[in-house]
């Protein structure tokens, strides 16, 4: 698996990521850390994604709190996924999907059936790799974070 998930100041790569989110829509109650982190996990800069959530989710009181943990959760858990460590990984999708699973079908714009689905597969391929039942994880599984328009709420 490609170092993709191990981004930033620690390893002299850039922190200065251009921003501009690939969605037609974009719902006025998103806030700008949670746009940041969406663009640096679809990038898989998985990392990057957890520390940008980390400090929105340290700044939010009430019903998007148990949300914003879920994804801090799921951008960790592929940060182990990619470097290897399946346990801790399959660790961080059981509970990030414990969180995302109350926020279905969207939540804060996001498609939280798609992620959760894709969290749920990964972690099935997690599971045989700690195991060792399966021998290289297929990237192409790593779900994209995708925005819902107010019309698929």
């Amino acid at each position: 698996m490609s170092p993709r998930g191990v981004t930033g100041a620690a390893n002299g790569t850039d922190q200065n990521l251009a921003i501009s989110l690939p969605f037609s829509y974009v719902p006025p109650e998103m806030d700008d850390h949670f746009q940041r982190g969406i663009e640096e996990f679809n990038r898989q800069f998985f990392f990057e994604a957890h520390d940008t959530w980390e400090e929105l989710w340290m700044e939010t009181t009430g019903t998007h709190r148990l949300f914003y943990q879920g994804m801090i959760q799921t951008a960790v858990g592929f940060y182990h996924l990619s470097n290897r460590n399946y346990k801790g990984a399959c660790s961080q999708f059981g509970k990030a999907l414990a969180k995302l699973e109350q926020y279905l079908p969207v939540c804060q714009g996001v498609d939280t059936r798609n992620l959760a689905n894709g969290v749920r597969e990964c972690r099935f391929d997690a599971e045989l790799l700690r195991d060792g039942k399966l021998t290289a994880f297929d990237e192409r599984k790593i779900p994209r974070i995708r925005i819902s328009p107010p019309e698929n709420y």
